[in-house]
């Protein structure tokens, strides 16, 4: 990517004005406009948009220096981990139809066996014969299995994963245990791994099938180091271990002699490790968002809804709480559901962006996402109203915000909480369970944080006087309903 002022030279160059002529034209001092073309001195974005009616430029040329732009402001390393943040967003958010389909022209071979060390060349060709292995050892009705320890950095697991579920190995066992790299200090390499694994590994996790269990652990292994390994991971199966190269291009396959001490790395490091999603219910979901949110000095929510529960009361609760529920658990329910409200209520800093799909569907019909259906009521039209003017006072006072994602920026089907110690990643509750999954290494808080602050910068969101505006407008529909 060239840098800003290079490319602006180079605009300029084509429109053949002259630098004196153009800041004549778009009333810019002549030697702010010379400094910002030499590099000296950053172009400001006032000044950026007095000259682009001037330079003519094409979509993609436009595109381009917006980009530019943007990486002089935040920096190269940062705006690639933003990078990686909106292709996790977005992987998370595509459509079924859109999603790589497995090729089930593979030809599985179940008499496959090897006996000794054999390299194999190319994703296609090592999955295939991981395939084949593996249909080797459930055609005598035994229960195969597949164990690794690797990063998730790039489609290859997610294709593997893909085809054995085409090939109708349903007795097969998959333990897969993602490594992270372990960041102390200043490491942009470390941290851009990270994210690079996170971008492929959640879009992956929300598809995945049940019997495929995923993990993660931290490692000390500098990024760099792990570069300079020939195969720095490994994929264990009943018979053979694959040895599996960084760009997941070459394998070694490994006779059975090699099983138990790969076998005993792999229990190591399963101990070790943690869930990637762990299943819960609401109220103990609820009482992880308490503990995290309790002391925290921000909150910052990439979500389904407005974070309606932040405005809440007692009152309300008592009145959506699904009223045929056994006592204790009403009880449990309002309890813990109102601890949060306060939370939310009393957290100095806070940040809501949320999709337009939950919101329309509070609106329309008074559903609150992060309770089941089954616990709770539809909220009233009246209740609806008071919340929505809550939502109005808060955005005023800038004391919280709430702000809406554009068209289909977000159609979550994942949802992040960043804490000032935590963030927590959550699928939205359904039949009175959920999934979530709690990373607290600070450069991955720190940059869902700076993230979330610069979403209008990629023009992923609408401004809070708009949001505030759209409150307004389902008021007075609501209202309107109540007249009828």
């Amino acid at each position: 990517m060239k840098p800003l002022h290079t490319l602006l030279k180079e605009y300029i160059a084509k429109s053949n004005y002259t630098i004196y002529q153009l800041a004549m034209d778009s009333g810019i001092n002549r030697t702010t406009l010379q400094k910002a073309l030499s590099g000296e001195r950053p172009i400001s974005q006032e000044n950026l948009s007095k000259l682009l009616p001037f330079l003519g430029l094409s979509v993609t040329e436009k595109r381009e220096l917006d980009q530019a732009f943007l990486i002089s402001q935040i920096g190269e390393i940062t705006y690639q981990k933003h990078m990686h943040l909106k292709d996790l967003i977005e992987g998370i958010n595509l459509p079924a139809s859109d999603l790589p389909t497995p090729d089930r022209s593979t030809a599985v071979l179940p008499g496959l066996q090897l006996q000794q060390t054999c390299p194999v060349t190319g994703i296609y060709s090592i999955i295939t014969t991981i395939c084949n292995l593996l249909a080797a050892e459930t055609a005598d009705d035994s229960t195969a299995y597949l164990y690794t320890v690797s990063d998730f950095h790039n489609q290859f697991f997610s294709s593997l994963y893909m085809q054995l579920q085409v090939t109708n190995l349903s007795r097969l066992q998959i333990k897969h245990i993602i490594t992270f790299s372990k960041v102390s200090g200043n490491h942009d390499e470390a941290s851009l791994s990270n994210l690079r694994t996170l971008s492929t590994l959640f879009p992956f996790a929300m598809s995945a099938p049940r019997d495929c269990e995923l993990y993660y652990c931290y490692e000390e292994i500098a990024a760099q180091k792990l570069a300079a390994i020939p195969y720095p991971y490994y994929l264990m199966l009943p018979q053979n271990v694959v040895l599996l190269s960084g760009d997941c291009q070459n394998a070694l396959f490994l006779p059975r002699e090699s099983i138990s001490y790969y076998q005993q790395h792999f229990d190591g490091m399963l101990q070790s490790s943690m869930p990637l999603l762990d299943d819960i219910d609401t109220a103990s979901f609820l009482s992880t968002c308490i503990s995290l949110s309790s002391s925290a000095r921000y909150i910052y929510t990439l979500e389904t809804q407005p974070c309606i529960a932040s405005f809440l009361d007692e009152d309300m609760i008592a009145r959506c709480i699904n009223s045929e529920l056994d006592p204790s658990q009403i009880r449990l329910l309002s309890q813990t559901l109102l601890e949060h409200c306060n939370n939310l209520q009393h957290t100095p800093d806070f940040l809501s962006i949320f999709s337009r799909k939950g919101y329309d569907d509070f609106v329309e019909n008074g559903i609150i996402y992060q309770i089941p259906s089954g616990y709770y009521h539809p909220l009233s039209i009246e209740d609806r109203i008071v919340l929505l003017q809550r939502l109005i006072s808060a955005n005023q006072s800038g004391q919280k915000r709430f702000i809406l994602a554009r068209g289909e920026a977000f159609r979550p089907q994942m949802e992040f909480f960043i804490y000032d110690g935590a963030i927590l990643f959550t699928r939205t509750p359904d039949n009175g369970s959920a999934q979530i999954c709690i990373m607290k290494e600070p450069h991955i808080i720190q940059i869902f944080k700076d993230f979330l602050l610069h979403t209008s910068y990629y023009k992923l969101i609408y401004t809070v006087e708009e949001t505030t505006e759209l409150f307004r407008k389902s008021i007075t529909q609501l209202t309107g309903q109540l007249s009828d």
